[in-house]
């Protein structure tokens, strides 16, 4: 467990965590019960160090700081499952301090900066001799990042390789690498999502039909960023830098 999450778990209980001279102080005492102490014991250290690290002002704009690497939604679902099974909290508290410890007040502000970090991928990429499938691709991606069904797979704990990842090797054939956008953008049939969740997508064809987009179809080691794909923009030394690696 991260020492954050532990905090959360005491702050939780009705517990008010502070230092005094580098050591912990936790108050009321009368509340503080036998799970609560095996939490304190086993992270006192890193309790101590995430109170006493430096926290923004009001002032200062939500996300995570410059230096530290944006967290996947599964990140932030995971963290919030601990705080829920752990600490008995309903799935609205824990997901809103799951999402406060990284910084965000919202799946949707987490949404907002995956959002902006995308695009900025996309505006580095060279703009001369796109292949048909790249511009397709391209323009499926901001369409999707533009609609609700980002900010639901966001909320829902889909990853970004889950929604834009590509076989590196077969981007095009290999469609049991290929992301629910990369998916639906790519697919022979007229496709859009109607409904996502934590497990799947339900995808809507122009006749009617409907298809299930199953998550967890492949390993994301074994996938990447379609625009970071060497054989769908034929960059093998990309010449723009990666701002989400």
């Amino acid at each position: 467990m991260h020492p954050t999450d532990a905090l959360a778990m005491l702050e939780s209980m009705g517990l008010e965590i502070s230092t005094v001279h580098d050591k912990l102080a936790v108050q009321p005492r009368a509340r503080i019960t036998a799970e609560a102490r095996d939490i304190i014991r086993l992270h006192r250290d890193g309790l101590v160090a995430v109170i006493q690290a430096p926290r923004p002002s009001a002032s200062e704009p939500v996300g995570p700081s410059p230096a530290r690497r944006l967290p996947e939604p599964s990140e932030i679902a995971e963290r919030s499952a601990i705080l829920s099974e752990g600490a008995g909290l309903d799935a609205g508290t824990a997901d809103a301090l799951a999402l406060q410890a990284e910084g965000f007040d919202s799946f949707e502000a987490l949404a907002d900066e995956h959002r902006r970090m995308i695009l900025r991928e996309l505006e580095g990429l060279p703009a001369s001799a796109w292949p048909a499938a790249m511009t397709k691709l391209a323009a499926a991606t901001r369409a999707f990042l533009a609609s609700s069904d980002f900010i639901c797979a966001v909320s829902e704990g889909w990853d970004m390789l889950e929604l834009f990842g590509v076989n590196p090797t077969g981007p095009l054939g290999r469609l049991d690498g290929q992301g629910l956008a990369v998916a639906v953008a790519l697919s022979r049939h007229a496709l859009r999502i109607d409904a996502v969740d934590c497990h799947r997508a339900v995808l809507v064809t122009g006749s009617g039909s409907r298809l299930t987009y199953g998550r967890f179809r492949y390993d994301l080691a074994d996938v990447m960023h379609w625009w970071k794909c060497p054989a769908l923009t034929g960059i093998t030394s990309p010449s723009h830098r990666s701002v989400n690696a």
